[in-house]
């Protein structure tokens, strides 16, 4: 089986992309030559967590923002090749291999020996992008679908299950009532954190992907926990009103927490219990900063934070009550869920960063949930400010 690599193309607003000059030494392949930034694909690795992984290490660049532009089957290799947008100066990039960076412009590439024969790739891109038309977005039109609301116009919600008096899912996931569980601090005792004006929050609110040491206190936990997913009142069996906007009071998440710097938890994975206000610890998992970054593709940052919030989503909690168009509003109800985190972060001087970029099954098997009833839909890893 051929072996595998991942390399990108950046691209400035100049229409030139950045090489990178390989080191000088007759013991590697291509000395001295330029080349694309990239790497061999490791075992266990996807194209797409192998070049975060590879740029975060030779130029401390995250590129989880990038898309897939080409694979190429070379006589040795299949190379995966990435796009990205940058616009820095080529000086300004932290540089942990090789001896340069550079950008060059198409006529500056041509007859420019590359390694591993890049030339053939950059010379087809340029090609490409000599006569650049618009993407056809027409293949998009049932994404897009599902940003609109016709849905509500082509089904019949007396068929959902509430109108046939079906009684609703629980507001909380079973868990096992002998189970390990940990008292959060409550709310109301939590005199001394959380006080800061909106305005300010508000003003102060950024994605933060850098953390100091600082581990979370439990009540600062208690006061994040409460503000994502807090129970205000409880209606019913199958209603609680929360801290959060949910369509339709349906609120269809379940909050995981991968533990790593939090005062009076050991390292583990835990799910929050919002109708007790506790914390269930799930199970302990070895080498959970590396299963929770190739888990992340690779975002390094998800195993640096104190700790990270995956929420999963149970969707027949939304579905029982608004059938196929329960979908939509599972999504709208993730971005309040997180805005909440964004601003309760900044009250006890932390930061969080929402990831949305990450391997399914990967996800879903480290929190050992069923990836059909239940699977991960959000996270957002937090630690204190450097």
């Amino acid at each position: 089986m051929k072996r595998s690599g991942s390399s990108i193309i950046f691209l400035n607003s100049r229409n030139e992309v950045l090489l990178l000059q390989r080191d000088d030494r007759a013991d590697i392949a291509y000395p001295n030559m330029w080349d694309l930034p990239g790497g061999h694909v490791d075992e266990g690795e996807t194209p797409e967590s192998c070049i975060v992984r590879e740029m975060r290490e030779e130029i401390e660049t995250d590129v989880s923002a990038c898309r897939r532009y080409a694979v190429y089957d070379f006589e040795d290799r299949v190379e995966h090749i990435f796009l990205m947008e940058l616009d820095v100066a080529a000086e300004t990039i932290p540089l942990h291999e090789g001896q340069r960076l550079r950008w060059f412009a198409a006529e500056e590439i041509e007859g420019l020996p590359l390694a591993y024969g890049f030339d053939l790739v950059l010379s087809e891109f340029f090609a490409s992008t000599k006569n650049h038309c618009p993407m056809d977005t027409s293949r998009f039109e049932a994404h897009r679908y599902f940003l609109k609301d016709f849905i509500r116009q082509t089904f019949d919600f007396s068929e959902t299950d509430q109108n046939r008096r079906i009684p609703p899912p629980p507001v909380e996931k079973p868990c096992d009532p002998q189970a390990e569980k940990k008292e959060l601090p409550k709310i109301e005792t939590l005199t001394d954190i959380g006080h800061i004006d909106l305005r300010t929050a508000i003003a102060k609110r950024q994605s933060c992907r850098t953390y100091g040491d600082r581990p979370l206190s439990l009540g600062e936990l208690s006061f994040l926990l409460w503000s994502t997913q807090g129970i205000r009142v409880r209606l019913d069996a199958g209603h609680a009103l929360r801290t959060v906007p949910s369509a339709g009071c349906r609120h269809a998440f379940e909050t995981y927490l991968s533990i790593n710097r939090v005062t009076g938890l050991e390292q583990g994975i835990y799910r929050y219990l919002p109708l007790e206000h506790q914390l269930l610890f799930e199970f302990a998992e070895e080498n959970l900063e590396r299963r929770i970054t190739r888990a992340a593709l690779g975002q390094q940052f998800a195993a640096e934070a104190a700790l990270t919030f995956i929420w999963t989503v149970i969707p027949y909690r939304m579905e029982w009550r608004y059938g196929p168009a329960a979908h939509k509003v599972i999504a709208l109800d993730a971005g309040h869920v997180c805005q909440n985190l964004y601003l309760a972060c900044e009250a006890i001087d932390a930061g969080t960063c929402a990831i949305a970029a990450y391997d399914q099954d990967a996800m879903d098997s480290l929190l050992r949930v069923d990836g059909k009833e239940e699977f991960t839909i959000y996270l957002a890893p937090v630690g204190k400010k450097p």
